[in-house]
């Protein structure tokens, strides 16, 4: 026997010792178990988040199913099931596309099937499915919340930490992630470098781990306006550890200020505002509070491409769609200064 011989055995070997079928009656979970084991060169999470949207969706509704046997409708009835029934975002349908793209595609290359026919299956589903407008804070709600976090003891510990994302429009893993070292007083930058996020280390366990940022264009620096380089300041100076290697935002006892401890404490705060006051706020995460700060800067006139860069968006779209829900009014603002500057006056 050859040596190739010999290696495509082995090959062949390992792979029925993971109980995969290689006929042509391969299923969607035979084929997705191949996709995964062979996935490299994405983050963990990505890695998890994949993971998780094929086990809590595709699999119930596709998984047992031949790959031969399953067409563009298939996939878009997959689809209308999930907005349908289900009542899942867009977004969680991209994900769902994209995973399943993915797995065809693989099924392609490998010749079990011609075409993929997840290819296009979203579109229709797009058309029709309205866009969800993103959950921005009004000015004056923005002011009620960091106010009431500045003078109430039970809630100033965080007051730093949710004031820096809405006078920088970090992600919250971004916040979490940020060390002493990332901030520069001497010329008024943060540098964004990692990001804090959890992932499963067991079937009942979790861990913090910092990685990369989401995407290439979230390594970035931004500007630190005078209130944000403030606030910095102050709580450096009443921090017990403030070399470079720590982390700026810690929580009540100590640890690191992650998504869950901060996305708890703003559902506690709207709490005990909306009993104890005759208004109320609304419902808002920490996400929120990056999507307020784009919409500020949007209403106050800042370039575009400023925008994309501080946000640290891959896609200028993202931006562009934030700009436009900003409102009429600064609809009507842009066009106007447009109007002067591009025509000649009579």
């Amino acid at each position: 026997m050859t040596n190739e011989c010999r290696d495509l055995s082995v090959l062949e070997a390992d792979i029925l010792q993971c109980g995969l079928n290689l006929g042509e009656h391969i299923t969607l979970n035979e084929m997705y178990e191949v996709w995964i084991g062979v996935k490299s060169g994405i983050k963990r999470t990505s890695y998890e988040k994949y993971i998780y949207y094929y086990n809590r969706y595709i699999k119930r509704y596709l998984g047992n199913l031949e790959i031969k046997l399953i067409k563009k409708s298939t996939i878009k009835r997959f689809y209308n099931i999930l907005y349908n029934q289900h009542n899942l975002s867009i977004s969680t349908l991209v994900i769902n596309h994209a995973i399943l793209r993915q797995i065809f595609e693989m099924a392609v290359d490998d010749e079990y099937i011609t075409n993929n026919p997840v290819n296009g299956a979203l579109d229709e589903v797009r058309r029709y499915k309205e866009p969800k407008k993103r959950n921005v804070l009004t000015k004056a709600e923005q002011d009620i919340f960091l106010n009431n976090l500045k003078t109430q003891e039970r809630f100033k510990h965080y007051y730093p930490a949710f004031a820096v994302m809405l006078g920088t429009g970090l992600r919250v893993g971004e916040l979490s992630g940020l060390m002493w070292g990332d901030v520069d007083f001497d010329n008024n930058y943060i540098y964004v470098r990692r990001t804090l996020v959890w992932v499963n280390k067991g079937e009942h366990a979790r861990e913090l781990i910092t990685q990369s940022t989401k995407t290439i264009y979230g390594n970035r620096k931004i500007p630190m306006f005078n209130q944000v380089r403030d606030i910095l300041q102050d709580l450096k100076t009443t921090a017990r550890h403030c070399k470079d290697d720590d982390y700026v935002f810690l929580s009540k006892t100590g640890h690191n200020c992650n998504c869950a401890v901060l996305n708890q404490e703003i559902k506690i705060f709207i709490r005990w505002f909306n009993h104890t006051h005759n208004e109320t706020l609304p419902d808002f995460s920490c996400h929120t509070l990056r999507h307020t700060f784009a919409t500020r800067l949007c209403e106050s006139g800042v370039n575009v491409k400023f925008i994309q860069s501080v946000m640290g968006h891959a896609n200028i779209r993202t931006t562009m769609d934030i700009y436009v829900e900003a409102g009429e009014d600064l609809i009507e603002s842009t066009f106007k200064s447009i109007d002067e500057t591009i025509f000649f006056n009579n």
